[in-house]
Parts: C-alpha cells; sequence; structure tokens
C-alpha cells in the first residue's frame, strides 16, 4: 500500500521531472524557467538542494546523465545546459540546430557517451558528450511531429559496452525504432491517435512467437498500445486504462515494491490520478488507484533510488511510499516473502508564452494500493 509522505508547491507549472539514477534526488523544470533539485527526506519534510533561473522560456526537458553527476536542461529559448547536479554550476551549453523555427521537446542520456535529444518537428539529435556540443554527431527524421518520448532498449548479449545503442521514440501517430549509428530501422503505422509516453518491459512470456519483451505505449485516447520487441509495424494489443484521458507518463513498479515475478507498472493520466497495471497476464487493478490532483493531470511518474514514488502535475510534486517504508524506514523483506546558488542565471523574466494548460481533470476517490492482493 502506498501513502503520501508529503507534497512538494511549485512556483510555476510542472514541464518537467528527472528521477537521479543513484540517489534519492528529482530534479524539477517548471514553465517559467526554473530548475530545482530537491531531496525528499524522512517523514514528509522536503529538502531543496539548490534552484535557478535556468531558461528564458519553459523548460521542456530535464535530464540526468548516465552517471547522474550532470543534469542536461533544455528549454523554449532553443538551449540546452550541462550543469552540476550536486550545485547547478553551469559547465557547458549550446544551442539546437535552427533553434528559431524548432525547439527541444525530449531528452535521454543513452550511455556516459550520448545524449539524444528530440525536437518539435520530429527530429532525433544525436550528440556525443566526449567533444565540444556545437553540433550533433547525427540527426535524423523520426517522425512528423514532436517527439513525445524516448525510451532505450536493452543492449543485445553480443554487446562489448554494456550500453544501449537503440532506443524507440514516440511522436504523433507513429513509434520509431532507431540505431545509434545506422539511424532509423523501423517506424510504425499511422496509429491514428496521439502517442504521448513509452515504456519497454521484459520478463514477460515467451510462448508462441512472444520474445518476452514488448514496449507499452500510453496514447491520447486513454489505451495503452503493446509493440512486440522487433515487430514494429504495428501493435500487437491493445489494453484500456481509462476512456477518453490522456496516457502521459508510465513507469515499472520496482520489484522491490510489487511482488517478485510480478511485472506492474504505473500510469499517470490526464485525470490527475495514477493507475496500475499488471502486465502478463494483463489486468488493470481496478480498486488500486492513487488521486494526485483532482484538478491537474499528472503528466510525470516514476521511482527514486529508494523505491519511493515520485509523481508530479500542474503545480506539485508528491512523493509516495510504501507502509514498510513510512513505518520502518525501509521495506520488511519477511513481509515481501509472506506477501510473495548559480553563476548562469540569465535574470530573466518568465516565459514569454504560457503553454497549453493541462484539461481540467475529473475528481476521482483516492486509495491504497496493495500489491499483497494480486494472484
Amino acid at each position: 500500500m502506498f501513502e503520501c509522505l508529503g507534497t512538494f508547491p511549485l512556483s510555476g507549472d510542472l514541464f518537467s521531472q528527472a528521477i537521479h539514477p543513484k540517489s534519492p534526488l528529482v530534479a524539477i523544470g517548471l514553465s517559467n524557467g526554473k530548475v530545482e533539485i530537491v531531496q525528499p527526506e524522512e517523514g514528509a519534510s522536503i529538502k531543496t538542494l539548490w534552484k535557478t533561473q535556468r531558461h528564458k522560456g519553459s523548460v521542456r526537458s530535464l535530464a540526468f546523465s548516465y552517471d547522474g553527476s550532470s543534469l542536461f536542461s533544455a528549454g523554449t529559448d532553443g538551449i540546452v545546459k550541462v550543469a552540476d547536479s550536486t550545485n547547478g554550476q553551469v559547465s557547458a551549453k549550446f544551442a539546437i540546430p535552427d533553434w528559431k523555427e524548432d525547439n527541444p521537446y525530449t531528452l535521454h542520456a543513452l550511455s556516459p557517451q550520448n545524449l539524444i535529444l528530440g525536437t518539435d518537428m520530429g527530429l532525433l539529435h544525436v550528440y556525443d558528450l566526449r567533444h565540444k556540443l556545437d553540433k550533433p554527431q547525427a540527426t535524423h527524421q523520426a517522425h512528423d511531429e514532436y517527439v513525445s518520448s524516448i525510451t532505450p532498449l536493452p543492449p543485445s548479449g553480443t554487446s562489448t559496452s554494456g550500453f544501449s545503442k537503440l532506443w524507440v521514440s514516440t511522436g504523433g501517430g507513429t513509434l520509431a525504432c532507431t540505431d545509434l549509428r545506422k539511424g532509423v530501422l523501423a517506424k510504425s503505422e499511422e496509429q491514428e491517435v496521439e502517442l504521448l509516453s513509452s515504456l519497454h518491459v521484459e520478463g514477460l512470456s515467451k510462448k508462441g512467437s512472444n520474445v518476452g519483451e514488448k514496449v507499452l505505449v500510453g496514447c491520447e485516447d486513454g489505451y495503452i498500445r503493446l509493440f512486440e520487441k522487433g515487430v514494429w509495424d504495428d501493435m500487437d494489443e491493445r489494453l484500456s486504462v481509462l476512456a477518453n484521458e490522456s496516457l502521459d507518463t508510465m513507469c515499472r513498479v520496482p520489484e522491490s515494491v510489487s511482488p517478485a515475478g510480478r511485472c506492474v507498472i504505473a500510469v499517470g493520466s490526464g485525470a490527475g490520478d495514477i493507475r496500475f497495471f499488471k502486465i502478463g497476464p494483463n489486468r488493470l487493478l481496478e480498486d488500486e488507484t492513487l488521486m494526485h490532483s483532482m484538478e491537474d493531470g499528472v503528466t510525470q511518474v516514476g521511482f527514486d533510488s529508494l523505491g519511493r514514488m515520485i509523481s508530479g502535475g500542474g503545480t506539485s510534486v508528491k512523493i509516495w511510499a510504501t507502509v514498510e517504508h513510512v513505518d520502518d524506514g525501509e521495506e520488511s523483506d519477511e513481509e515481501e516473502e509472506e506477501e510473495d546558488s548559480d553563476s548562469d542565471s540569465d535574470d530573466s523574466d518568465d516565459s514569454d508564452e504560457e503553454e497549453e494548460a493541462s484539461r481540467p481533470a475529473k475528481k476521482r476517490k483516492a486509495s491504497g494500493l496493495d500489491f499483497g492482493g494480486l494472484d
């Protein structure tokens, strides 16, 4: 069961959120161009480590470097900045190509060497972090509309580096698979609905033609579309989560929180709630829903290094923990077995333009999440 540890109010609308890969830190990017890193502490307190006016426009995307030492931020001013994640000091910055006509939309650190930047015009810019970042190493036209998500695929068994070289992206009504060196390898048929979020899951059944891995895609119509890994032309099946509500964000619930061997995903919706789905066999956990906000949609959800869930949307970020975290500060293995200041401040005013606000959310009753009831 999850309980809300605390709510962190924001000074503007949340546009982006990133969770540190190793430490319990959360980076927040706002519509007014501000960036801050917060650290949830014991109890309900949330500590701000640093904050700054980072961009002249809204902060479209944030991403930690592969080891978490740096934080990348992309703004509607067409600039990407690289900062020390511990103090916010900027070490590098660069403009995206044709930034007056195109804006950055999403960032992903594919490896210690490569940063992927998706834009409003459906481009994927690949940057080599070992060299000067004045221009991308390669650019691929993956989509006709903005790149809404980037999800890496695991490295192959023959990989010598151990890092991903393949990723899937969504944009408009299509999904694309891109190789670091070869470019766009495959693109799906037009799904006739906007694709908003994506997630790779593995450890599934390998019966029949299944390879045990799928890419889940959250859509604007309230459905998740599942694509079999390697079969990118069309979806394999479709799951209903919440009719006519956008599914803006998804993440897998860590095994330390969900029962071992069970694939459970958390889905944030435009209705302001977080719903949970069990994959393989596919089943929505009907009565296990958490309410982030009755006024704003959930645009960000993820888990930190301590297994706490971080949800964001509107003007707040919330920290959730299991009952075991709340009571003891850490999970009980026995119970699990039984259940099976910044020198780069731009001194700018708030963003010149207010971007499209979240749709009004429907009111829904919150309830606790108890994974022990899964069969």
